[in-house]
């Protein structure tokens, strides 16, 4: 969602919906014309180039259906393109997630959290919790807002600032 590039921004739009994917995330631009990208795809949108990115499988294991799915999303697009013959349509269902809301930790601790990508939570439901290194609970995370849970930290171990999930809204 480059403000700066429409048409690059209209056309990656364009892709995605035709993917099948069920969820489209889009994600504000926030980088200066000179300031470097960290990420492959911002960079190209940072240039005006049609820019997407996939993600497969959690911490570091890909997992077979995900890679299955996005080979297919990419078909699709590719078929759109008349690129190549896929013979399918698409699906229609899609839920777009363009407006996040993240989480931070406000103590050095452990996070636990018994929720996963893609459950639905509501503005106020606690969303996990952290301890000391005893156990002792020092605070419970509520959601901020009512969504999607986009993803949330993998690891225990959390400090001040830390993004603990980041949760978007149904448009």
């Amino acid at each position: 969602d480059n403000p700066n590039y429409p048409e690059q921004t209209k056309k990656a739009r364009e892709l995605t919906e035709i993917s099948g994917f069920k969820y489209i995330v889009s994600y504000p631009f926030s980088l200066r014309d000179d300031e470097p990208a960290k990420y492959v795809f911002k960079q190209a949108s940072q240039d005006g180039k049609v820019a997407l990115s996939f993600e497969s499988g959690k911490l570091g294991n890909v997992q077979k259906d995900a890679v299955r799915f996005i080979k297919n999303g990419i078909y699709n697009m590719l078929d759109h393109l008349n690129m190549y013959d896929n013979g399918s349509e698409p699906s229609a269902n899609l839920v777009q997630l363009n407006n996040q809301t993240y989480l931070s930790a406000t103590e050095t601790g452990l996070f636990y959290s018994d929720l996963k990508a893609g459950d639905t939570v509501k503005e106020g439901n606690v969303v996990g919790y952290t301890t000391n290194e005893f156990g002792e609970k020092l605070k419970e995370y509520k959601a901020p807002t009512s969504g999607i849970i986009l993803y949330k930290i993998s690891t225990p171990p959390v400090n001040i600032d830390d993004t603990l999930m980041c949760i978007s809204k149904r448009l």
